[in-house]
């Protein structure tokens, strides 16, 4: 997917959640979607040119301006650390270590859009960064841990929405050569079906925001919250299945090694 489908759509499903808490809990919220827009953005640090890169990204509005405002400006600091000092490293000693039977190598859709990948891409970014916060008296636990979480969980997401995809994902990379796969082109002119669910999920954000602070939701923050996740679970499952056409194929997946441009 392109760069904005993986932001927009990973900060709208979790942004639906946390709409209830946002007044009480501003602090921690923001801290959650900023750690979920930066892990939205992480496993296309192995590409060349990804938007984690880079200081600014195409949304257009006034939502583009609040992002690049607040996220955006962090995005080139977490992507090249993590390409530099995690993907490439890590590739380097497993390939000659612990996976040295599995031939991996630098590729887009390799390994930092697997399970391993996201979990290593996890751990030492919680290292570096716990370092920096030490270093500088900002550490708080709670939210570190939430930021961590959400980092992790955007990541995850964005496996997710690049498996909607023709090229699919290998979450099980290099042990298995199972790949989820759809059948959506995300090219910039065909990119219909991921604008639509995007402004369906953001729409969603707005009018439950809305409901909320002209007191039109009676209801307790938990029983929005859960019925939130179900039907984020349907519109996922139904964006997933009946739109993209996800399905479980075997077979060596259609990739790219890293060159210094991406055509």
């Amino acid at each position: 997917m392109l760069g904005r489908h993986h932001l927009l759509l990973s900060i709208f499903t979790v942004a639906i959640l946390f709409v209830p808490y946002f007044q009480e809990n501003t602090e921690l919220t923001l801290v959650i979607l900023i750690g979920i827009a930066i892990g939205s953005l992480i496993p296309d640090a192995d590409s060349p040119d990804a938007a984690i890169f880079h200081e600014k990204v195409y949304v257009k509005g006034n939502l583009g301006k609040i992002i690049n405002g607040l996220f955006a400006p962090l995005f080139p600091l977490f992507g090249y650390t993590t390409k530099y000092a995690i993907y490439k490293p890590s590739v380097f000693i497993f390939a000659k270590t612990f996976l040295k039977k599995y031939n991996i190598s630098e590729r887009h859709r390799g390994f930092l859009h697997s399970f391993i990948g996201i979990g290593t891409a996890t751990i030492f970014t919680a290292i570096y960064l716990s370092i920096i916060l030490l270093a500088i008296d900002l550490f708080d636990i709670w939210l570190f841990l939430s930021f961590i979480v959400a980092y992790s969980f955007g990541a995850l997401m964005h496996l997710i929405e690049d498996s909607s995809t023709v090229t699919g994902t290998q979450f099980n990379y290099p042990f298995s050569n199972l790949i989820l796969k759809g059948e959506l082109v995300t090219r910039p002119d065909s990119a219909q079906k991921p604008d639509i669910f995007t402004g369906f999920l953001g729409f969603l954000v707005i009018a439950l925001f809305f409901a909320i602070e002209l007191g039109y939701t009676p209801y307790s923050d938990w029983l929005i919250t859960a019925v939130s996740v179900l039907f984020l679970l349907l519109s996922w499952a139904i964006f997933l299945s009946l739109i993209a056409k996800v399905k479980l194929e075997r077979g060596e997946l259609k990739s790219y090694p890293n060159v210094k441009r991406l055509l």
